[in-house]
């Protein structure tokens, strides 16, 4: 594990968010699809003597549903794509904590952890991370530190 997987942290976190919401978009989707067979029936006459009919039948038959299936298998397969892909995608997250989680120097871990994992759609800002961590830090001294110690890890 080296620093740009712990650059990519917060991405990877965003892109596993973006696929959550493209998977429910789709199975909203696939929920207001017609059913896969459907039955349909008819009453048809037998010929008519003035305005009645001489005899009456009820026929049953399936609907044509193979473009609808069709798109149904496609929206499927696309969801199982994409559940894999979230899948693949949660692994890398959880290597990129145990990483973190690794990390010897107590203070750099917690500044990575605020910096980091704070927020899923951004990374959090120095003065955040600097007031979050508590009086005697400035945005600029953690920011420094954060700079030192990961120049240090990527040689």
């Amino acid at each position: 594990m080296d620093i740009a997987a712990l650059k990519s942290y917060v991405c990877l976190l965003k892109e596993i968010e973006l696929d959550g919401k493209r998977i429910d978009s789709l199975r909203r989707e696939l929920d207001t699809m017609t059913p896969m067979a459907g039955a349909v029936s008819d009453v048809v006459t037998h010929g008519k003597r003035g305005k009645k009919p001489l005899k009456t039948s009820v026929i049953h038959g399936l609907t044509d549903s193979t473009k609808i299936n069709r798109k149904r298998a496609r929206l499927q397969m696309r969801i199982l794509l994409m559940r894999q892909h979230q899948a693949e995608q949660k692994k890398r997250v959880a290597a990129v904590e145990r990483f973190i989680d690794s990390l010897d120097d107590d203070q750099f871990r917690l500044i990575v952890k605020l910096r980091c994992m704070g927020r899923a759609d951004r990374l959090r800002t120095w003065e955040e991370v600097a007031a979050e961590m508590g009086e005697g830090y400035s945005a600029e001294a953690v920011r420094k530190y954060y700079s030192r110690k990961v120049s240090h890890l990527s040689h």
